[in-house]
């Protein structure tokens, strides 16, 4: 009964996609930073942040086809990492531009590049 535990639970494991985030290096945590999202398609950007090892909902956004949403936040005190997931609908495109200071990243999302979801990661330092 044990093997077939561990079996099961091997199996489970191996099912589970991997993810894969961009990494675009370390923040300042005393700067805030610029977040845009241009799109042709519902973008849902949801902000996350890991502060002594949770993992907390920081801000949902939704934007709206063919507009453009750009917004400015404050990483959160004792934030270590930030993780921003982006989901575009199908049948559309977009562009999520990370900006602080003269660190400026540009992620497509959408249908040009095959996957309507990506994930951003960044380090906050000091």
């Amino acid at each position: 009964m044990k093997k077939l535990v561990l079996a099961l639970l091997f199996v489970a494991v191996a099912a589970v996609p991997d993810v894969e985030a961009e990494y675009i290096g370390t923040f300042n945590s005393q700067s805030p930073y610029n977040l845009e999202v241009v799109s042709t398609t519902i973008v849902s950007v949801t902000i996350l942040s890991v502060t002594r090892g949770r993992l907390e909902v920081e801000e949902l956004i939704v934007t709206q086809p063919n507009v453009s949403q750009s917004t400015v936040k404050q990483i959160p005190p004792k934030a270590e990492r930030m993780i921003i997931k982006v989901d575009s609908a199908q049948n559309g495109q977009g562009v999520v531009q990370v900006r602080q200071g003269t660190n400026i990243h540009e992620i497509n999302v959408g249908d040009s590049v095959g996957t309507p979801h990506t994930e951003i990661v960044f380090d906050v330092g000091p």
